[in-house]
């Protein structure tokens, strides 16, 4: 995503981690979005869910990432604005 989508800047996901269980990719999939590979920083945003705003439409949204080096994730306050 980092290399095809260069004005993409967060990913939102309805799920607890982009890691799983079942595979090894967890660590390097946070690494690449959050830029160790690229200059390109992508917020991903785990255990997100969007239900509480039923229809509406978001107009804006404004994220808090924690920042910390040598920390491959950390939380993420998001805040939206909807259209009316």
């Amino acid at each position: 995503m980092a290399e095809e989508f260069e004005d993409l800047c967060c990913i939102g996901m309805d799920w607890l981690s982009i890691g799983s269980p079942s595979n090894d990719y967890g660590v390097e999939a946070h690494r690449w979005l959050l830029g160790n590979y690229t200059d390109h920083i992508i917020t991903g945003i785990e255990d997100m869910t969007l239900a509480p705003l039923g229809d509406r439409p978001i107009k804006s949204l404004t994220l808090g990432p924690l920042r910390v080096k040598g920390v491959d994730s950390a939380q993420v306050n998001a805040m939206a604005w909807l259209q009316e």
